[in-house]
């Protein structure tokens, strides 16, 4: 993470402040890195993500719905003449299950149908025996914890626990965000330092640089002069001479 700061604070700059002459100050620096850094998106999902497997657990509140049919065909060759030359069974099954987890208990409520269709002689008809049977029914039962999962202590265990990783997740988050802008923050100390000394380095050789023109400028006066000197002390000894 912290060789990725550097890096990531040289682009930022360049890429939000690329005219000279154009400044940044800390605090602006670090709300730049919070909006662009990949690093809080992806902090940002460890929460997320256990928030929907805690909403997931939910799903165990839900209503559950049960159908279950059944057909089934035989064919007899009986030859008891009130016995069905064939029989036809069909049942439908279907129920309603729910757990409550303020009180722990357990709703089921089922209800069943049942046809009997049946091929039959002439003897068994004029004897009186249907041809087809109905039958249906409806049950309703309820399951209430007594001990350990009284008031539904166990079935909302889980979810709880995850409400629990999720704080933990956010706050893990949070100091990691605090440590990754107190790295990046350091990390623009530095830079901010090392450009204040190269420009004091920039700002030193211009004047060396302005120092040693005017030595050459006040050496070339001096030669100069001296040269002027020279000329006159040669013409006036020239003038005695003559």
């Amino acid at each position: 993470m912290k060789s990725l700061i550097p890096r990531f604070l040289l682009v930022l700059v360049l890429f939000f402040f690329p005219v000279s002459g154009q400044t940044i100050e800390l605090p602006d620096y670090l709300q730049l890195v919070r909006e662009n850094h990949p690093f809080f998106e992806q902090q940002a999902y460890t929460p997320e993500l256990l928030r929907e497997a805690q909403n997931e657990l939910l799903g165990d509140q839900d209503w559950a719905i049960r159908i279950t049919p059944s057909l089934n065909y035989e064919k007899t060759a009986s030859i008891d003449p009130f016995s069905g030359k064939s029989l036809t069974n069909g049942i439908l099954d279907a129920g309603l299950e729910r757990s409550f987890w303020s009180s722990g208990g357990r709703l089921s409520l089922a209800w069943q149908y049942n046809f009997l269709r049946q091929e039959l002689g002439e003897e068994a008809i004029a004897f009186g025996i249907p041809k087809n049977n109905f039958q249906q029914a409806f049950s309703v039962r309820y399951i209430h914890p007594l001990l350990q999962n009284a008031h539904g202590k166990l079935d909302r265990l889980q979810y709880e626990l995850k409400a629990y990783e999720i704080d933990l997740a956010e706050i893990q988050m949070l100091e990691n965000h605090e440590n990754f802008l107190l790295q990046a923050g350091l990390s623009f100390v530095q830079w901010v330092a090392v450009d204040e000394q190269l420009a004091i380095a920039r700002r030193e050789v211009k004047i060396n640089e302005e120092q040693l023109a005017q030595t050459h400028e006040n050496f070339r006066r001096i030669w100069s002069i001296k040269q002027i000197f020279s000329e006159r002390k040669m013409r006036c000894a020239w003038l005695v001479k003559t």
